[in-house]
């Protein structure tokens, strides 16, 4: 299986570097396209007005929630790898598990 996964990671590397990455539309757009909701947040302004962008809401950071965002340029290997790093740094953690039924976009 760990051969499985790296023959995996090394296409999605050559895709990546050889421009098959969709491109971002925008700023709202690259924020929609994390890998999880619970990063999915922009924070702009100044002293006297805030704006948050928060496509997937603000409950998943505060119930430590780890959700994956399906679309083209997400997929299970990057997932699993950033939900690993997650969990060495942060405890008590919900993890939401990526599901292959769900297709990308």
């Amino acid at each position: 299986m760990a051969s499985f996964l790296l023959e995996d990671k090394r296409k999605w590397i050559e895709n990546w570097h050889n421009g098959n990455k969709v491109p971002y539309k925008n700023t709202e757009n690259a924020i929609e396209r994390w890998i999880a909701t619970v990063h999915a947040v922009g924070i702009s302004g100044n002293s006297r007005n805030i704006e948050i962008f928060a496509p997937y809401g603000l409950e998943d950071i505060f119930t430590k929630t780890i959700r994956p965002i399906y679309h083209v340029d997400n997929n299970r290997i990057l997932y699993e790898n950033k939900l690993a790093r997650w969990q060495e740094r942060f405890s008590n953690l919900k993890i939401i598990e990526w599901s292959d039924e769900i297709k990308n976009l």
